[in-house]
């Protein structure tokens, strides 16, 4: 069992009451009594998990060290959290985001997206363990997947070592002493004699020691929103409000008329939008939420499967138009025009995300896995249709198009860009990428561990519901899986070769108009050289000996130009 990333944020969702906070002062360093001043039964339920002891005899608090808990750190364990800049990882902060919290970098605080109070201490440490836990849980999670497939007599193959090496430093607290030793020296060295038997039985212990884990803390989880499956009863929450405020909603929802706009105009904007209107024909499209996600080149936009939301990269938006006034016309057909792409890429995970609903059980937890490698190939290709459309309509649009270079290798050699693209995902997410026959896979590992346990607890009413749950998962991994190889194969054969006929003299056009625009010398050559081959794999005769005439026009065009 797992808890997914995108509910990571929603577990700091404890809005923790403090009575007796007025008596914390009376005298600092003595400990604090909860028989004095009670806490709420959230407050005791996080003490707990952090590790926190109660002594219920004499009222007081053991801190995990073993020191006794003073009325003055109490006090900070439930004041207002100063968050500084760069103290948050990438993780956290998305996690955060992607729960509705917000980060407000001038009062250094999380607030929450209920009251709009920043977080306190107590409510961002359980947060953070939360999230270093769930973390330990997915790395464990695919190593033992790894592992367990591996020959238990013989020591791992080099290939394996480094993919089980790059798992496991994504949370080596996760791992035995030995094993993180084993993993910590320097790229490129061999890996140890040791049979790879004995590091599966290490990360099964424990990876059952983990699932154990969440299964155990199932009384403190009794407080959250949300949870995963060894919990089903409880994995029902709504989804989080994607506009944290009212700015917040109209910055969105102005840039979201305008995408729909924008995607109106195409037949194929109009066959994506398709999906998301109701019985009544009026458009649903998920919210789009603008948030600082991090520098422009980081990422443009992400489909959130837990808010169910488009979230935008402000800085990316600025970049994209800078100069241009907030709120103009002219803004929002600069920002569409460069990530036009990118939007019919995450409007498509968010179309995968109804259609599906594989990605609901991945946020309670009854699916393993984050990315899944089919699913952001038919996103990348969902994308590539709406370029080829542009391209076709005016092939002066995608001159200079960041896709455009990709889109290229994807028809020159579809084997080997798709290779590349998900080399991509399983060397930046090594921890939560993965294709639909590695996540069954997975899916079989976690069922016999629930089934394990339950042998051991026949009559936990939890594990029994968490197994239905599990099972389920299981029967939409195996649908979806089916249905994207008979999607995937369909492509490939009808579809990938009309794109390469309709493709070929559009980007001859492409290339033709991107030299007489803006000449350059160096690359004047190169760029004719490239369509003239593209012109020469057009079938039809007629033209080719066209778009071999534009090319030579091009280049009398440039001769003319350079002539004192």
């Amino acid at each position: 069992m797992k808890l997914s990333r995108a509910a990571l944020a929603a577990l700091a969702a404890l809005l923790l009451a403090c009575p007796g906070r007025a008596n914390l002062s009376v005298v600092p360093t003595a400990p604090y009594d909860f028989k004095a001043a009670p806490l709420s039964a959230e407050a005791s339920s996080a003490l707990a998990f952090l590790g926190y002891r109660f002594d219920e005899a004499s009222g007081t608090i053991r801190r995990p060290d073993g020191g006794l808990l003073t009325r003055r750190q109490m006090q900070h364990l439930l004041s207002a959290c100063r968050v500084l800049p760069g103290s948050l990882s990438l993780d956290d902060r998305w996690s955060l985001l992607s729960g509705g919290y917000r980060i407000d970098e001038a009062k250094d605080a999380v607030l929450s997206p209920a009251t709009h109070a920043p977080m306190t201490c107590l409510e961002l440490a359980e947060f953070k363990l939360y999230s270093s836990r769930d973390l330990q849980q997915l790395v464990l999670e695919r190593l033992d997947a790894l592992l367990s497939n591996q020959d238990p007599d013989r020591p791992l193959p080099m290939e394996d070592f480094a993919k089980a090496r790059s798992i496991a430093r994504q949370a080596p607290l996760a791992l035995p002493p030995s094993l993180v030793r084993a993993f910590s020296g320097p790229l490129g060295v061999r890996p140890p004699p040791t049979p790879a038997g004995i590091w599966a039985s290490a990360v099964d212990r424990a990876y059952v020691a983990s699932t154990r884990f969440w299964d155990g803390a199932q009384k403190h989880l009794q407080g959250l929103t949300y949870v995963s499956p060894v919990l089903p009863e409880l994995s029902s929450a709504p989804a989080p409000r994607p506009y944290f405020d009212a700015a917040e909603r109209d910055a969105g929802q102005d840039l979201q008329r305008a995408a729909a706009a924008y995607f109106e105009r195409w037949p194929l904007g109009r066959e994506l939008l398709g999906h998301f209107r109701d019985p009544n024909g009026s458009l649903r499209l998920p919210p789009f939420t603008i948030l600082d996600l991090g520098p422009a080149d980081l990422v443009a936009a992400v489909y959130n499967a837990h808010s169910k939301s488009i979230m935008i990269n402000r800085s990316y938006l600025e970049k994209a138009s800078r100069g241009l006034p907030a709120g103009s016309q002219d803004r929002n057909t600069a920002i569409l025009k460069s990530m036009d792409v990118t939007l019919f890429h995450e409007l498509t995970h968010a179309w995968q995300d109804r259609r599906d609903g594989l990605m609901a059980d991945l946020d309670r937890g009854s699916a393993p896995m984050d990315i899944y490698l089919e699913y952001e190939v038919e996103a990348k290709l969902a994308g590539y249709r709406f370029l080829l459309a542009k391209m076709l309509a005016d092939p002066s649009s995608v001159i200079g198009h960041p896709n455009l270079a990709d889109y290229q290798k994807m028809l020159a050699d579809f084997g080997q860009w798709r290779i590349e693209l998900e080399r991509l995902y399983l060397q930046g997410f090594p921890h939560l990428a993965a294709d639909l026959a590695t996540a069954q896979s997975i899916q079989r590992r976690r069922l016999s561990v629930i089934k394990g346990l339950l042998e051991e607890n026949p009559d936990d009413g939890t594990l029994r519901r968490a197994l239905k749950r599990l099972e389920e998962g299981s029967a939409d991994l195996a649908r979806v899986s089916d249905d994207s190889n008979d999607r995937l194969g369909r492509f490939i054969l009808e579809e990938l070769p009309r794109m390469r006929r309709q493709s070929y003299p559009a980007l001859v056009e492409v290339l033709v108009r991107e030299v007489l625009a803006a000449p350059r010398a160096a690359l004047d050559a190169q760029r004719l050289k490239q369509a003239a081959a593209y012109a020469d794999l057009v079938d039809d005769p007629a033209l080719h000996r066209a778009l071999l005439r534009r090319i030579a026009q091009a280049k009398d065009a440039l001769s003319q130009a350079r002539l004192p």
